[in-house]
């Protein structure tokens, strides 16, 4: 399977926690120039992986807008990017995610891929969620996304805001991986 591990654009500084840092103006630009990126790579995420912080939740929100727009000349949900809820699966996601084939990406929002937690139950949780097939983007932060990156492909990789890793990931576990390249 093709991992993209993404990190989340420019977010603000404060806010009342942690985890309710938006983004900037600068990070959805970001965002959205590496969702036409992917899209000129012709890479079509059939999962995502999705950290609960806002920032996270925002990112995802605007790849998913992005590459529908740019793929149907559409534009689903809300473009601010702001979350919503889902209220079927009870999972609160930024918007709706689609596929290349106008369905929707399945989205986990999971705890597991926070700042501060391992690499890995980080590598764990991603494993089940994806099931070792297809692409899946992975929507989280530093510095769990270069703890991942190492444990993965044993490659020690600094990641900046809105950086995607893509790696050949044929299982999901310590130095099992190859780092393809940084976008």
């Amino acid at each position: 399977m093709k991992l993209l591990l993404m990190r989340h654009g420019e977010a603000e500084l404060k806010a009342q926690t942690d985890a309710d840092r938006p983004l900037t103006l600068y990070g959805r630009t970001q965002v959205s120039a590496v969702a036409r990126r992917l899209l000129e790579m012709d890479l079509q995420v059939q999962k995502m992986m999705v950290s609960p912080y806002l920032r996270a939740r925002q990112t995802a929100a605007i790849m998913s807008n992005t590459m529908l727009s740019n793929m149907s000349g559409t534009m689903l949900g809300n473009s601010s990017g702001a979350p919503v809820s889902n209220k079927e699966s009870g999972n609160i996601s930024g918007n709706v995610s689609i596929t290349s084939a106008g369905e929707p990406w399945p989205e986990e929002v999971s705890e597991a891929i926070t700042p501060e937690q391992s690499p890995e139950r980080a590598a764990v949780a991603i494993a089940k969620c994806f099931d070792n097939a297809g692409i899946g983007l992975v929507i989280m932060h530093q510095p769990i996304i270069s703890r991942l990156v190492y444990y993965l492909t044993g490659q020690d990789q600094s990641i900046g805001t809105a950086n995607l890793a893509i790696i050949e990931a044929p299982l999901i576990g310590l130095g099992c991986c190859e780092l393809k390249c940084v976008i």
